[in-house]
């Protein structure tokens, strides 16, 4: 046989070889890698959700401390229940059932007003000095975050541990 005919023959072999398919080990190794490619990206997804839950519910709090800001110039005082502030300073607030939300999904937002003498619940005709804004999570894998008069929004580890957010 010639060198010719020798590369000829190879030719064909291979050529045969190609048309037979992926071999079983082939397709494990893809369908292995496509099974770590996708658990690396839903893990990925899940962890920007809960950021953006966090930043939504970041932006309410800075919401509700400007709508206090402008009742308080309005006012004179902060109001005394946050039902005064939806109509009027947070039109885009929803409530659900007696509790009220702003646009604080998988969250809830709890009110601590105070005056002369410390925390106080919201009556009609206490005079409200200042204010503290809970937005408890309803996931345990979300932060809490909290906002008082001062208007900054800090991450509460604890109810008495809070650092900037």
């Amino acid at each position: 046989m010639k060198l010719t005919e020798i590369n000829t023959e190879r030719r064909r072999k291979t050529g045969r070889e190609a048309e037979a398919g992926f071999t079983l080990i082939e397709m494990v190794l893809v369908a292995t890698l496509i099974a770590i490619l996708s658990t690396i990206a839903i893990a990925s997804m899940s962890h920007a959700r809960y950021k953006a839950m966090e930043s939504g519910a970041a932006q309410a709090l800075k919401a509700i401390a400007q709508a206090e800001e402008m009742y308080l110039m309005d006012n004179g005082k902060y109001t005394f229940h946050f039902s005064s502030l939806v109509n009027v300073y947070l039109p885009r607030a929803y409530s659900v059932g007696d509790q009220y939300n702003v646009f604080a999904k998988n969250y809830s937002l709890y009110w601590l007003y105070f005056g002369h003498g410390g925390p106080r619940p919201p009556i009609a005709n206490y005079s409200v000095l200042g204010y503290t804004v809970f937005a408890m999570p309803n996931d345990r894998n979300l932060k809490t975050f909290v906002i008082t008069d001062d208007g900054a929004v800090q991450v509460a580890h604890t109810l008495t541990n809070w650092s900037p957010y």
